[in-house]
């Protein structure tokens, strides 16, 4: 998935918190947190990106997507 599919799917779903992982370590992937901070920056969504720390957990709220965004 790159940073372009990821804003993507969060305009398809727009309740939707998204949590990149998988982002650094893997040598084969081509965009890092940067190139995904840019992308949803430029298309007005980072506040809905929660960026894990590693080694630990974050809680995400649940919404029903079926729901209108306001």
């Amino acid at each position: 998935m790159t940073a372009a599919d990821g804003v993507e799917f969060a305009r398809a779903c727009p309740l939707a918190t998204i949590v990149p992982v998988h982002v650094e370590d893997w040598a084969h992937f081509t965009e890092n947190r940067e190139i995904i901070q840019h992308a949803f920056d430029s298309s007005g969504l980072a506040q809905r990106l929660r960026w894990p720390v590693r080694g630990s957990t974050i809680t995400v709220a649940m919404h029903d997507q079926t729901a209108q965004p306001r």
